[in-house]
């Protein structure tokens, strides 16, 4: 089982940390008081309450005197009100102490110590690290206390030892319940429960991305995770909850103890108040500590129990159960095994206390992994059901399927830890089908990657749990179900991927999997599993391990002489995987060889030798290697990727042995194809195959072609050349062009008589097709005329010669033409050589060379220009022209004319359309073009022109308008097209118009037709009137045309607009009709206006300000100097102001100088509005939290209108639930107003001591 991760296999149990048994960082002598660490367990101690092993001391309200007797009463008020603190500032990594190291106690302090310092109660950073003062200690009488307490926390260590150690494959059933125990320091921190990825993140990004919002550490979501960004299940999130995350934490405390008197001296009345004195001075210290750390582990929902040590002495007194309960009750403890006391007892009965400590707990830790897992099964029912057989694949992150493969593990470990197995297998199983679909679909889990190899493992562990689960169940021969569905299906897996029962990693991972099976069945074996003994058993081979039976094979009735229907004996399964391991064996060497051979040619591809020959010959070796293990297919890949390296660089001796070893593995696959090309080639001259060996590669040939259909084979007995007189021509232009075949002179092939001869072309025409004259020898020279080609071919066919004698020439000539225009050039791709004899064919494809020299009348003509390999059709291009005129600014509001001219140079009529794109701005202000009828915010698309004949021409006007000032930019697209011509349509559909385009971008700003500047001037008095107190504004407006054409103004007029806050008192301009002005203004013109305005008072206070709006605007009717169409303008006044004036509002605080710990205690506001004439309203009181302190009612509230010149009294309660001492009241806030008028009032503390202003001093 050491091939897979303990953590994925062991048995979960329930996670115990015990605190306060290892050594702090500070000596016992530099502590003051008697205290241990943060943990809590049961307590067990002799006393004058004997009677049992371990006597315990019950807290007040308890009805229990058993073995472990956790106190029950509880205040209310301490219970619900404790403050919480946030566990992220102080939960990091864990901290454990080693098991070995010895714990030191604090003493006692002694009978008559003179310093005593004072405790000092921790900051909440502090308050877990921050060891209290020290007390010396003397007296024989503490040092042997001191000493039991030694002795029973090294006693208690060795009890828990037996509980720690590594988790176990298999659990026996007495033992399933039973805690995993870590010593840890009491300082311990437990790991981040989340990290944001982003440390300021936006509130949009949290909303539109979910990987943005904080996540677990181990989250594929976060980029820190070994899961990031799509991982399934990490060993360290099972260590994290099995190892770092208790369930429960134990914290053994030392309760604080006065000092032993010694002799018959009876202590004094001061002595004894003293005594008590310091009794409670540790008390709170101890409470402090006890409550942080309960809040820090609640906040993640673990349980704390403290287990108090106390000697015999302290146990027997009367005083102990009303600290106890003190204790309790002020640290908020629960009311169930959270509080025990433990006196030192012999060592022997410490086993049992551990024991009943876990009885008394295990249910807590129960509903701790129980809350865990409604939420991973919460997470789990979000997740989108996909029907089976689907894969989702999302472009970054982890799939659906991965999710729901972590939920399933997560929900699986939970309910296994809380020894539900049935639901745990269930679950399981489920993760198991989710691993299955993944691995179905290479796009979600790529093979032989790290995610890849980290699910099979995952896979393989999954499948050992749900194996041993049905056994905890004695399912007996049930379990063979799920092994073989197991090895049956990522078998299948494993061969589509590639690794198969011929390669070594198949056999490995096979025998890995008895291996595993056989060593799980062993140790339930010496737990106590009872496996039924069938005879003996007929050992499989390891081909029929290799292929389990499906499980419909199980469906049928049992045989006692089928070994795969009966669960045998591990002896049985570590045979198989014995005889998988020697099949393994057998193919590691070559594998081995091949690995080694791979590794120094990925060695030399990274270095500068990637195209050199060492590393091709490397690559050579692991062919030959492939192909003499068998593996003919592989090697066979090599040489078809090697071999064109080796011929280009002529290294003939490794190109022979290529062409001999790769014949070999044709003749093993059956590849036909291979073997023909080769024979082929090793008959060619220059093969390094001679004499009888070549003669004897004629034989096998002929045998070839008597048994089997000889595909098309490519060589150069025959040099091809091939082109163009010309480049480009005009579709339905002849376009020449010429084919050259020429037999070297060291080639012998004129007994081989080709019956045809096929030229291909690029552009899907029909192939220009020679057949073989009679009786014709193959002179030195032949020239063929093959006529015009069109689309459709050529429509007589033609004969030559097609026996080759060395240095013989054969001359193809014709003309091509094409009728439509074409994007992709024409070349000749290919001619092929038929030849038939008896029933097979054999053809030679040839792949022609540039054409160097035109042949013609027997003659090679060397050309002035370059001949070319492909050739290509255009059509004529259209001649049109077109030109856009234009004012060179237009004024907002205006129909700005832009006339566009088209005429048509070219000799065909030509039809146009015409469209004009306006460029949107960055905001929409309502411009728009207007063409004809049809207007447009963006686009007016193909408005038709109509169709112009060769030298006339056409101009259309279109209209710019533009509310706003602006830049204006417009496309501006002319396409012309001739009937008839077209363009043959995408994938083999309908021909589509040939159409040109000519496209100008005009730019026109739009400037403001008027400028108008304006002063506002107030009075410096208000004016009483019956409406209020009124201010009075008079606004002088200056007015100016700035653009650079003239501006013809018809009229002005100054309008009042809606708000009422303020009334037109007087203007220089009529207030009701326009003022006709008739003249014609340019940039030397301005022209002035004058109103006087009365500012009433906001309707509401909180309103005073700016007013939301103008309170009038000037209108203008004007045009520009060519045009006749009147345009408005409305230009408006800026926004007037009502003088501003300090808060009428004031609130003062009253509140009492001491109170009492957790009662409640009045708190006054008294609001009072000095205002003569307004009442103040939209008054809101909000109260602030605070650690110290909660509120007896709500903490916000709408308050009630007061009157001008009245007084409001806010009377509340607040609770004092932070301890004892100087404390600072919450703050409080009164509001007035709305929205963003909305203001806060200063609130006065009343307070004569000006050091504690807004503070109480809380007494117990």
């Amino acid at each position: 089982m050491n091939s897979y991760p303990l953590e994925f296999l062991a048995h979960p149990q329930p996670l115990m940390f015990v605190a306060g048994l290892t050594a702090s960082s500070s000596s016992s002598r530099e502590r003051s008081l008697s205290t241990a660490s943060a943990s809590n367990a049961p307590q067990a101690g002799p006393s004058s309450r004997r009677g049992s092993v371990a006597s315990t001391t019950a807290i007040p309200g308890s009805s229990s005197s058993a073995l472990l007797d956790p106190g029950q009463a509880q205040s209310p008020s301490t219970s619900t009100n404790a403050p919480t603190v946030p566990l992220s500032a102080v939960l990091t990594t864990p901290v454990t102490s080693p098991g070995t190291q010895l714990a030191s106690l604090p003493t006692s302090p002694p009978a008559e110590a003179e310093g005593v310092v004072s405790p000092v109660i921790p900051s909440e950073a502090e308050s877990i690290q921050t060891p209290p003062p020290a007390i010396a200690v003397t007296g024989e009488a503490e040092t042997k206390r001191d000493e039991e307490f030694a002795e029973l926390v090294q006693n208690l260590k060795g009890a828990l030892e037996s509980k720690r150690g590594k988790g176990k494959v298999w659990i026996p059933d007495a033992d399933r319940k039973d805690f995993r125990i870590v010593l840890v320091d009491k300082g311990v921190r437990l790991p981040t429960r989340k990290v944001h990825p982003n440390p300021n993140p936006s509130t949009s990004q949290t909303l539109s991305d979910p990987s943005a919002v904080a996540h677990s550490p181990l989250s594929p979501f976060t980029p820190s995770s070994p899961l990031y960004p799509d991982g399934l299940i990490a060993p360290v999130w099972i260590r994290k909850h099995a190892e770092l995350v208790p369930s429960v934490f134990v914290l053994f405390l030392r309760l604080f103890e006065s000092p032993i008197v010694e002799g018959d001296s009876e202590l004094c009345a001061t002595d004894v108040q003293e005594r008590e004195a310091k009794e409670r001075e540790a008390d709170e210290a101890l409470v402090k500590e006890i409550g942080d750390r309960r809040r820090r582990l609640g906040e993640r929902g673990i349980k704390l129990t403290v287990v108090l040590m106390a000697s015999a002495a302290t146990l027997d007194s009367p005083a102990l159960d009303p600290r106890l309960s003190y204790l309790r009750r002020a640290s908020a403890l629960s009311a169930k095994a959270s509080l025990f006391v433990l006196t030192p007892v012999p060592a022997e009965q410490l086993p049992d206390f551990v024991q009943s400590l876990q009885d008394a707990l295990y249910d807590s830790a129960l509903e701790y992994y129980s809350s865990h897992a409604k939420r991973v099964r919460r997470k789990r029912q979000r997740l989108p059901v996909s029907p089976p057989g689907s894969a989702q694949h999302p472009a970054k992150g982890l799939s659906p399927q991965g999710w729901a493969v972590r939920y399933d593990w997560k929900a699986g470990w939970f309910a296994e830890i809380r020894g539900d197995f049935e639901t745990a297998r269930r679950h399981y199983e489920d993760c198991w089908n989710e691993l299955a679909r993944m691995f179905s679909s290479t796009q979600i889990m790529p093979p032989r990657t790290k995610r890849w190899a980290e699910a099979k493992v995952l896979a393989d562990c999954v499948a050992v749990r749900i194996c041993r689960l049905l056994l905890y169940e004695n399912g007996g021969v049930k379990v063979l179900g799920p092994f073989f569905v197991h090895l049956k299906r990522f078998g299948d897996l494993s061969r589509g991927w590639g690794i198969g029962e011929d390669t070594f990693e198949f056999w490995s991972w096979l025998a890995r999997q008895y291996r595993i099976f056989a060593e799980l069945l062993e140790l339930g074996v010496q737990s106590g599993l009872r496996i039924p003994t069938a005879g003996s058993p007929v050992f499989p081979t390891a081909a029929a391990a290799a292929i389990p039976p499906t499980p419909e094979y199980f469906s049928t009735p049992m045989s006692s002489t089928n070994p795969l229907q009966i669960l045998h004996q591990p002896a049985f399964y570590f045979y198989i995987a014995a005889s998988c391991s020697i099949q393994r064996q057998k193919r590691f060497e070559d594998a081995l060889e091949a690995e080694l051979f791979t590794k120094s040619y990925s060695l030399l591809k990274e270095q500068r030798y990637a195209q050199d020959r060492v590393a091709l010959f490397v690559a050579f070796r692991i062919a030959e290697t492939y192909c003499q293990s068998g593996q003919y297919d592989m090697a066979m890949r090599f040489f078809e990727r090697i071999s064109p390296s080796f011929k280009k660089d002529k290294w003939a001796p490794v190109v022979r042995e290529i062409r001999t070893l790769w014949y070999e593995c044709a003749q093993r696959t059956g590849n036909v194809e291979d073997a023909a090309r080769l024979l082929v080639e090793m008959m060619c001259p220059g093969s390094g195959v001679e004499g009888e060996e070549r003669a004897a590669l004629q034989d096998d040939l002929l045998s070839l072609f008597k048994s089997t259909l000889i595909p098309d084979l490519h060589y150069r007995q025959v040099d091809v050349q091939a082109g163009f007189w010309q480049e480009s021509a005009l579709v339905g232009e002849e376009a020449p062009f010429q084919i050259v075949l020429t037999c070297p002179e060291a080639v012998e092939i004129a007994n081989l008589g080709f019956s045809t001869l096929s030229i291909s072309f690029s552009d899907n025409r029909p192939d220009l097709l020679i057949k073989a004259a009679p009786d014709a020898r193959g002179e030195a020279g032949h020239e063929v005329h093959a006529g015009i080609l069109g689309p459709g071919g050529v429509s007589n066919g033609c004969s030559a010669s097609l026996r080759w004698s060395p240095g013989r020439r054969l001359v193809i000539s014709g003309k091509l033409r094409h009728d439509l225009e074409s994007e992709i050039r024409c070349q000749i791709t290919g001619a092929k050589l038929g030849l038939v004899e008896g029933s097979w064919n054999l053809n030679l494809s040839f792949t022609p060379a540039p054409l160097r020299a035109w042949v013609a009348g027997g003659r090679t003509i060397l050309p002035l220009h370059d001949l070319s390999p492909s050739i290509s059709f255009e059509t004529k291009p259209h001649v049109v022209e077109m030109s856009v005129t234009h004012e060179p600014t237009a004024y907002a509001g205006e129909r700005l004319p832009v006339v566009i001219k088209v005429e048509n140079k070219d000799d065909r009529e030509l039809q146009l359309r015409l469209s004009l794109f306006l460029q949107p701005g960055d905001e929409a202000d309502g411009s728009t073009v207007t063409l004809d009828e049809q207007s447009s915010s963006t686009l007016l698309k193909d408005v038709e022109l109509g169709t112009i004949r060769p030298g006339s021409s056409v101009e259309k006007s279109f209209f710019l308008h533009s509310p706003l000032p602006a830049t204006k930019v417009i496309d501006v697209s002319l396409q012309s097209a001739v009937e008839g011509e077209t363009l043959p349509g995408e994938d083999g559909g309908a021909d589509m118009p040939r159409a040109e385009e000519i496209d100008k971008t005009i730019v026109i700003p739009v400037l403001a037709p008027f400028e108008v500047v304006s002063n506002v001037s107030y009075r410096n008095s208000l004016k009483a009137t019956e409406q209020g107190m009124i201010s009075e504004a008079v606004v002088s407006s200056l007015i100016a045309t700035p653009g650079p054409r003239a501006i013809y103004v018809e009229s002005i007029q100054l309008r009042k607009t809606a708000v009422e806050e303020v009334e037109l008192v007087s203007s220089s301009l009529n207030a009701l009709d326009p003022v006709e002005v008739k003249r014609l203004w340019d940039d030397s013109a301005s022209f002035s206006v004058m109103s006087r305005f009365a500012v009433h008072p906001p309707r509401r206070p909180s309103l005073a300000g700016i007013m939301p709006e103008s309170p009038a605007e000037l209108v203008f009717q004007w045009r520009s100097e060519t045009s006749s169409i009147l345009t408005k303008t409305s230009l408006p006044l800026p926004p007037l102001l009502y003088p501003q004036r300090d808060s009428f509002l004031s609130a003062t605080l009253q509140h009492p100088t001491s109170v009492h710990f957790n009662r409640p205690f009045p708190v006054t506001l008294k609001i009072v509005n000095a205002h003569p004439t307004q009442p103040a309203s939209d008054l809101r009181l909000q109260g602030d939290t605070a650690d110290a302190f909660v509120w007896t009612g709500s903490r916000s509230a709408f308050l009630p209108e007061i009157e001008a010149g009245g007084e409001l009294q806010v009377n509340t309660e607040v609770v004092a639930v932070g301890g004892t001492g100087w404390f600072t009241l919450p703050s409080f806030r009164v509001l007035v107003g709305q929205g963003e008028a909305r203001q806060e009032i200063p609130i006065g503390v009343k307070w004569s001591d000006g050091d504690r202003k807004g503070m109480v001093f809380v007494r117990p």
